[in-house]
């Protein structure tokens, strides 16, 4: 896991949930100053999209970065609250 964000939390290497569509995997995590805050870090790792076409690829980063401004937008206490904003790199969303 290459994300910068990452590093600020304690991360399980291993995805709590996966779906094989393509999306976010899932990996549960806690804070490092307050362990005892549970949180989920959703992840997408580019080299699953590497085998389509350029204009595919884009077409679905796309899809997931109004993904996560979809959940950004969703403002519930008990459904969900963002953290950290989407954080893009080379390998990883």
């Amino acid at each position: 896991m290459g994300n910068k964000i990452l590093t600020q939390y304690d991360v399980q290497k291993e995805p709590c949930y996966y779906s094989p569509e393509l999306r976010w995997k899932l990996h549960s995590a806690s804070f490092k100053e307050k362990p005892e805050d549970k949180l989920t870090i959703f992840l997408f790792e580019r080299k699953v999209i590497e085998k389509y076409a350029k204009n595919s690829k884009e077409r679905i980063v796309e899809l997931l970065k109004k993904d996560a401004m979809c959940l950004q937008r969703l403002r519930h206490p008990h459904i969900l609250s963002v953290i950290e904003a989407l954080v893009e790199e080379r390998s990883t969303l």
